[in-house]
């Protein structure tokens, strides 16, 4: 606490949103530990009733965490391609990727394949929006399973998700909201 800094939180209802009919909706998150540093992804696609269709788990090695962002959202678009879902929403809590898959920000250069290969797949991706970390919580439970137990896994039924995110994909389909909160700092 600073002397003349009153601290105050703003405090926001914060929701995940089902996609529009006929389209799936694919939330990717990815996580580094050390920003290069141990890395993972995670997703889950889910219907316009919210019901869960696929999720996934990944690890991949060193990276920094956009390169784990961009590479856990690619992974979540091809099992969705495989699968045949061709009409996708997808949603990250990356702003930042998210700006840059819409072009209002520029690309890395180390992003660059990455990006060249979510273009070839741009004609099946109907939506693309940024969400916070509160409407992404079974992603970002996914993305740290990847980098926990340094494993990729699939979960092709609900049954076989980790209990927590059960529990989440759950809340989020009763509509059931998070708070929110982030701190203001204002002069005394």
């Amino acid at each position: 606490f600073v002397a003349g800094l009153a601290r105050r939180y703003h405090v926001q209802i914060v929701r995940w949103q089902c996609p529009v009919q006929s389209v799936v909706k694919l939330n990717s998150d990815g996580c580094s530990r050390g920003n290069p540093g141990k890395s993972g992804g995670g997703g889950v696609i889910r219907d316009c009733a919210g019901r869960f269709l696929l999720g996934f788990s990944c690890f991949f090695g060193e990276l920094t965490s956009l390169q784990a962002e961009l590479k856990a959202l690619l992974h979540g678009i091809r099992l969705a391609l495989d699968r045949g879902y061709r009409e996708l929403h997808i949603e990250s809590d990356s702003l930042v990727l998210v700006q840059i898959v819409r072009g209002t920000v520029r690309c890395p250069w180390q992003l660059q394949s990455g990006l060249q290969e979510l273009m070839e797949a741009r004609r099946y991706i109907r939506e693309i929006s940024h969400c916070f970390r509160e409407a992404n919580r079974p992603a970002d439970r996914l993305a740290n399973v990847g980098v926990d137990f340094g494993i990729n896994s699939t979960y092709g039924s609900f049954s076989d998700l980790p209990r927590l995110v059960r529990g989440d994909i759950t809340l989020d389909r009763l509509g059931v909201p998070s708070l929110r909160r982030s701190r203001v700092s204002l002069a005394c």
